[in-house]
């Protein structure tokens, strides 16, 4: 009877606090260099098929099950160890290796059973490639691509171990530099975004798409083939296409979104966005989406989302008071894992929630 009473107790306690925090729609727990964090800015997050959560931070590699850290760090005495602390990125391929971008383009893989890394060649100037802005991808197939930002795409080669241009799937339009690299679920086409625009490459009939050479007529091309360089294309559940774009020579960015089915073409980023961070300087990172069809931004000043069948996005308030709170300057990426917790990579640690489990953190409106 006692415990019960104290269960009760506490459970009071703990609604009532919940409850008492600020107007926000989710309840947030954060992990940071407290909790054993190796650093508070974490840039993405994995999970493995043992289910273990990877995270890579500018201060290492790090595992964690739930309670404890694994960390990995260079060891300069140890090949198998990290090339540096510097973890840019992670990805997981289809063999449950655990892909490591590091300072310097310096990349490998770790094996998630025994834990050894092992470094992979890039054929690529080393000079350039130590200096260039760089990004990992993973295709719907598994295949692993290192894109050098406005300066070339290599794929990797399980045969010859390496990562080379030779290996690559597809074709850019002549003389257009490749930006960012994504692939949708659902056609299986392949979006580059360049600085010239945005192709599309149909890799059952090996046809590219772009502004003048529209081989498929496709819809999406035709729209945006005003836009250049362009960024952060996504097409979602609903077949809306979305599309980000800040050439250098214009002082603001345009945020699209191109409904397929209807052919309407809105503009997000001034409409909507701005006069929701009340004009605040924004930047615009990252798109990513749950399985549940909800739809996530990020960046600098920036974490949004757009539930499935909504029109507007809702801005996730940043630093504001109390514990169950997020706080970034920069929301960097998302990841939902196996049991749908949504974990948050931010410049002021690792923050977690899980929407589906929420019944009482929805806002008292």
């Amino acid at each position: 009877m006692y415990h019960r009473l104290f269960s009760i107790l506490i459970s009071s306690l703990f609604i009532s606090r919940l409850l008492s925090q600020p107007s926000h729609q989710y309840i947030f727990s954060h992990i940071g260099t407290r909790d054993g964090l190796s650093s508070a800015e974490v840039r993405k997050v994995q999970q493995d098929k043992k289910g273990f959560i990877w995270i890579a931070t500018m201060n290492g590699l790090q595992r964690y099950d739930g309670q404890r850290f694994v960390n990995f760090l260079h060891e300069s005495n140890n090949k198998h160890s990290i090339p540096n602390n510097t973890v840019f990125s992670i990805l997981t391929d289809n063999k449950d290796r655990l892909w490591v971008l590091c300072g310097e383009n310096k990349l490998g893989f770790i094996n998630t059973n025994d834990l050894s890394y092992h470094e992979v060649p890039v054929r690529y100037d080393q000079e350039l490639l130590e200096r260039a802005p760089a990004e990992f991808f993973r295709d719907e197939e598994g295949n692993i691509m290192l894109s050098i930002t406005a300066r070339a795409l290599l794929t990797y080669n399980d045969t010859y171990n390496e990562f080379s241009s030779s290996h690559n799937l597809f074709p850019f339009p002549d003389k257009w530099k490749p930006l960012r690299i994504y692939q949708d679920k659902y056609q299986k086409n392949y979006w580059l975004a360049c600085d010239s625009g945005l192709a599309k490459y149909n890799p059952v009939n090996k046809l590219l798409s772009y502004r003048g050479h529209n081989a498929e007529k496709d819809p999406v091309i035709a729209a945006f083939a005003s836009e250049e360089y362009v960024s952060q294309q996504f097409l979602d559940q609903s077949g809306k296409f979305w599309l980000y774009s800040w050439p250098p020579y214009k002082s603001a960015s345009n945020f699209y979104c191109f409904d397929i089915k209807t052919g309407i073409k809105t503009e997000y980023d001034h409409r909507s966005l701005y006069p929701q961070l009340k004009f605040m300087y924004h930047e615009f990172h990252n798109i990513e989406d749950q399985a549940d069809g909800t739809l996530w931004i990020m960046g600098l000043n920036l974490l949004a989302k757009l539930d499935k069948g909504k029109t507007e996005f809702e801005i996730i308030r940043n630093n504001l008071p109390g514990e169950f709170s997020i706080h970034y300057d920069v929301a960097k990426d998302i990841f939902e894992d196996k049991e749908k917790n949504v974990w948050v990579c931010t410049d002021k640690g690792l923050f977690r929630f899980n929407p589906c489990a929420q019944v009482l953190c929805r806002k008292t409106r």
